[in-house]
């Protein structure tokens, strides 16, 4: 997760996405991420690959956003991790296309389906 900054906290990084947004809703998204307490006062450098990946996600899903493109949201996530992901990207409002293996998660969520193919070799 290159993206993160390994100094900040969950709680930083947060509230860096969403600057205008008091401290309240900012530990009630960390929560929704499983990030309560003093998880969310954790450093970005201790968290485990899942852990880093919900607090990327949570930035995204703390902007407005039209359109999101993900691959593989779910590696590396518990059910419950996933089942909050779900959550969250069922009330984006806007576009959302992603790459991924989990049926369920697609079936939950997508509305419609791209399949591609390798080119068939003659």
């Amino acid at each position: 997760m290159d993206v993160l900054d390994g100094n900040r906290t969950v709680f930083e990084t947060v509230q860096e996405a969403m600057p205008q947004t008091n401290i309240g809703t900012i530990r009630n998204l960390c929560g929704a991420f499983l990030f309560q307490d003093d998880d969310a006062d954790k450093r970005i450098f201790q968290l485990s690959g899942g852990e880093k990946s919900r607090v990327v996600l949570a930035t995204l899903l703390a902007r407005p956003l039209e359109f999101l493109i993900l691959d593989e949201p779910t590696n590396h996530l518990d059910m419950q991790s996933r089942d909050i992901l779900l959550e969250a990207l069922n009330k984006i409002t806007g576009t959302v296309i992603l790459v991924s293996h989990d049926r369920h998660f697609l079936r939950s969520l997508v509305d419609h389906v791209m399949v591609m193919l390798p080119p068939v070799q003659s």
